[in-house]
């Protein structure tokens, strides 16, 4: 069994017995669909949480975060926030790529505006039920950036009844 796989938009990272789950939306944004006990590698949509409240936007629905980079809007913990040298603090990410190499896999964002790169990398052990996350920031602009915060990831769970 492969501990790392896309399929369908999906990303499935399997270790010894839990599965964690994220998949690529049509804007090309990540959400997180769910983590626990090892499932299957087939029926993903009927995973993913659909989390309701009454937002700026009047969203109906709207999916839980696999990495939230400040925007100025969104209401969930900040993975990574960070200051620009133009004043502007603002990324606007998207997918661009990916690589699975073994037990690991990294996920490449790129801030739509400045030419900054946002790598989301994932290791994975199965024998030991752990999986690793870890964030990289490559800044290829002439902007000068400051990281005001940076966690390893977000573990987006939906509330509980």
């Amino acid at each position: 069994m492969a501990a790392i796989i896309f399929e369908d938009g999906f990303f499935h990272i399997r270790t010894g017995r839990t599965s964690y789950i994220f998949r690529l939306l049509s804007d090309k944004r990540l959400a997180h669909v769910y983590y626990g006990p090892l499932v299957d590698a087939s029926g993903y949509e009927k995973l993913m949480p659909e989390v309701k409240w009454p937002n700026y936007y009047e969203t109906k629905g709207i999916w839980l975060p696999e990495i939230n980079i400040y925007d100025g809007v969104n209401i969930h913990e900040n993975t990574l926030q960070t200051n620009h040298s133009n004043g502007d603090r603002m990324v606007n990410y998207a997918y661009l790529n990916h690589t699975i190499t073994n037990d690991s896999l990294t996920v490449t964002l790129k801030d739509t505006i400045n030419d900054i790169y946002y790598k989301l990398n994932y290791r994975v052990f199965p024998s030991e039920d752990i999986m690793e996350k870890t964030i990289e920031v490559e800044n290829n602009s002439p902007l000068k950036i400051t990281l005001k915060k940076i966690f390893s990831g977000l573990l987006s769970l939906p509330a509980g009844d």
